[in-house]
Parts: structure tokens; C-alpha cells; sequence
């Protein structure tokens, strides 16, 4: 008896399986909550960045096989080498000057939203223009862009 008990159930089960088995539909996931708005300073200060951003990367572009020939010249010094690559640089030095304006008001923003002292906020910005110059300049007397140790 109990044998066809089982066999009955597992009957009924394999029938009523897929009935059983259906799920209630999920519930749709909770609307994920809007991000919150840029404030319009800030989203201004990204766009000057993403600017200047792109005509940084436009002059590097041109001045990066300019410096290479120069680092590849046998004939220069080391520091004839440099001298000629900071040259290079002078003409461009407004969109150099305008990427680092735009990053360190970004920096400024960013520090201030965080609860920076107006004290903390000025000597940050005092040294992110050094930094990034001293970056950009560094990157086109070596070849080395930093890039390499990132893994790109």
C-alpha cells in the first residue's frame, strides 16, 4: 500500500510539479532613488574640467613626439634636453594654465563639500598647480607617463 502511495504522489507531483513550482512573479525592485542633483556650480566645474581636459590631452598629443625626438637627439645634454622640452612648452602654457585653474577649483569645490577649512582649501590649492605642472613637465622629459604603472 505504501508503495502505491508513492507511486501516486510522485504521480501527482511530476503532473502538479510545474504548477506548484511557478513563482509568484518578483516584485519589481524598489525605483532606485534619483541621484541627487548636481548643483550647477559643481556641474560647471566638471564641464571646465572635461574642457580643459581635452585641450590638455590635444597638446600633449602634439608636444609627446616633439619631446621624444629631443629625448632621442644623442647630440643634446641632459639638461639641453629639458631646456628644449620646457620650450616646447611655452606656447601652449594658457591651456596648461586653464587645466589647472579648472582642476583646482574642482579640488576647492570637492574640499569644501567635504567640510575643509577655508585654510585647508587655500593651501591645496596653492600646491595643486606646482604638482600638476611638475607632472606634466616630468612626463615630457622622461617619456613616462605614469600610464605604465597603472597597467594601460
Amino acid at each position: 500500500m505504501s508503495l502505491r502511495l508513492v507511486l501516486a504522489a510522485s504521480t501527482v507531483l511530476a503532473f502538479a510539479g510545474p504548477a506548484f513550482a511557478r513563482q509568484v512573479p518578483p516584485t519589481p525592485p524598489a525605483p532606485a532613488e534619483a541621484p541627487a542633483e548636481i548643483p550647477p556650480v559643481q556641474a560647471a566645474a566638471i564641464a571646465r574640467v572635461q574642457t580643459a581636459g581635452e585641450a590638455l590631452k590635444t597638446v600633449m598629443e602634439e608636444l609627446e613626439p616633439q619631446a621624444a625626438a629631443i629625448r632621442a637627439d644623442a647630440a643634446l645634454s641632459p639638461e639641453d634636453k629639458e631646456t628644449r622640452i620646457r620650450a616646447l612648452l611655452a606656447p601652449h602654457q594658457a591651456k596648461l594654465d586653464e587645466f589647472v585653474a579648472a582642476i583646482t577649483d574642482m579640488v576647492a569645490f570637492e574640499a569644501a563639500d567635504e567640510g575643509a577649512s577655508p585654510e585647508e582649501i587655500a593651501e591645496a590649492s596653492t600646491m595643486i598647480g606646482p604638482m600638476i605642472m611638475a607632472e606634466i613637465t616630468q612626463a615630457l622629459i622622461t617619456g613616462e607617463t605614469g600610464e605604465e604603472d597603472e597597467g594601460q
